[in-house]
């Protein structure tokens, strides 16, 4: 009978099995800081502590219950946008509905009298949502107040998705325009340590929300993100031992539209587990990467051939 349920029923079970025999128990709050490696010269830590000026309320609304994947997903589709932003710059209203993962709709909306956020605020806020909503195992709709030097000035809301409601204007988030251009491969670990579909989400979120500081078209350099050592989980960046002398480059914009594509790859395939990411641009290959729940040094010591994976 269990050949029978399909790979999103498989992954939304273990995300509960995950949930009462983790987030059950007394467990410390993830931390935001990156577990570097022994030798720290050897990484670069992108974690420095986030802005001291920001800081976030959420709102949960208990009686209405929403499905766990498309939040995450929206939320995930939605962080990506803003981490592929200028990190200074700043937005208005902006909307989120994802046609596969119909069932949750995101707003980010500034909160009067402003009449906009800065990207920042709205990468950390996002970013902290889902982070919650995961620990807290609540999947329901929600209010976040985002608030800088101690004023509120943006608003997000998940809800659940009511055709022909009218909302506030917003401007409906578009495909990100390199998305063509990226065609990530990925490959399970041969001895591939299982790791529950949201905590990957989480993962990925984090590295993206460090990724954002930095330019679009700044390289990679040799890292480790993790959400913190309550999740046992994290990426490594090895870095390119053989640079290009020629774009395109490990760029943060690739790599950001690769990551988002991780959890849709374990979704489709049914199996949420340790894998290489292969990064590549118009089938130019750039680097490569590893989600695993390795630490730093054992993360760094894994051999693995790019090439070898598959889509």
């Amino acid at each position: 009978m269990e050949a029978l349920i399909s790979g999103k029923k498989v992954l939304l079970m273990q995300c509960l099995l995950f949930a009462s025999q983790v987030f059950g128990v007394a467990i410390s709050p993830p931390s935001d800081n990156l577990q570097l490696a022994n030798k720290p010269q050897q990484f670069r830590n992108l974690s420095d502590v986030e802005n001291p000026r920001f800081r976030y309320t959420i709102n949960f609304y208990r009686s209405i219950q929403l499905p766990i994947i498309d939040v995450l997903m929206n939320g995930l589709d939605a962080l990506s946008v803003f981490a592929s932003k200028n990190y200074t710059e700043r937005s208005s209203n902006m909307h989120f509905h994802s046609s596969d993962y119909p069932a949750v709709t995101i707003d980010v909306e500034p909160t009067a009298p402003a009449e906009d956020y800065s990207n920042e605020i709205a990468v950390l806020c996002l970013y902290h949502l889902m982070a919650d909503s995961v620990t807290r195992r609540f999947f329901k709709q929600a209010q976040v107040s985002c608030v800088w030097d101690n004023v509120e000035v943006a608003t997000i809301w998940v809800k659940k998705y009511t055709p022909n409601v009218p909302s506030v204007p917003s401007t409906v988030a578009t495909a990100n325009p390199v998305s063509a251009a990226v065609q990530p491969r990925f490959s399970y670990l041969v001895d591939a340590e299982g790791n529950a579909i949201i905590v990957v989400f989480v993962t990925v979120m984090d590295a993206m929300k460090w990724f954002a500081k930095y330019s679009d078209t700044a390289i990679v350099p040799r890292c480790y993100t993790s959400p913190g050592p309550g999740w046992n989980s994290g990426i490594f960046f090895p870095g390119t031992q053989a640079p290009r002398t020629e774009p395109p480059y490990l760029e943060y914009r690739w790599v950001i539209e690769s990551l988002k594509r991780v959890p849709a790859f374990m979704l489709q395939n049914g199996r949420s587990a340790e894998l290489t990411i292969d990064f590549r641009v118009d089938d130019t290959a750039l680097g490569s990467a590893l989600l695993s729940r390795k630490t730093p040094v054992q993360a760094a010591a894994v051999r693995f051939d790019p090439n070898v994976a598959t889509a």
